[in-house]
């Protein structure tokens, strides 16, 4: 693909030659990350450890003759963001919760480009109430039928980011 390239995208590079001596000549293939080579063969799967986001790639194809003769074409492609992703967001106890537990907010992140930090904000009938991985309800004005949120976010260096909300209610 020309655009869309992120971590885990598999290129293709594809080209042909021919030579009037020697008819069709199979080219070889150098992938290269500015001047660091990163791969050879017609296809290369972007890595995290060979790139970052903004980071060019580019495939050169080399044919060669019978004689030494050489001609090389390149392509270029530019390695996008992967924005994060959450998941499994869960808050526990998620049952018989009453007003004097204290919860915990557990989710997990997926990011192939870099290292990134769950946020965990709490809230109660759609107030902030605190932030962090647990919140003991028995400090704050919690009552029966409330409702307690927790929203996990995450953000990346590059703008991508992910949010998710889940809830529980306090027991009468």
């Amino acid at each position: 693909p020309s655009s869309g390239v992120v971590t885990g995208t598999t290129l293709t590079c594809s080209a042909t030659a021919t030579d009037p001596d020697d008819g069709a000549i199979t080219p070889t293939y150098a992938w290269t990350v500015g001047s660091n080579s990163v791969g050879t063969g017609s296809s290369y799967t972007v890595s995290s450890s060979d790139t970052d986001v903004g980071d060019i790639i580019t495939c050169t194809a080399t044919a060669t003759d019978s004689i030494g003769n050489a001609t090389t074409s390149s392509a270029t492609v530019t390695v996008e963001n992967t924005a994060p992703t959450l998941s499994t967001v869960t808050i526990m106890p998620n049952s018989g919760v009453y007003n004097d537990v204290t919860l915990t907010c557990t989710a997990s992140v997926s990011d192939p480009d870099e290292s990134v930090s769950i946020v965990y904000d709490w809230g109660q009938n759609g107030n902030s109430l605190a932030t962090g991985s647990s919140l003991d309800l028995s400090s704050y004005g919690i009552l029966p039928q409330d409702t307690i949120t927790c929203t996990s976010s995450v953000s990346d260096s590059d703008g991508g980011s992910d949010s998710q909300i889940v809830s529980v209610s306090i027991n009468n």
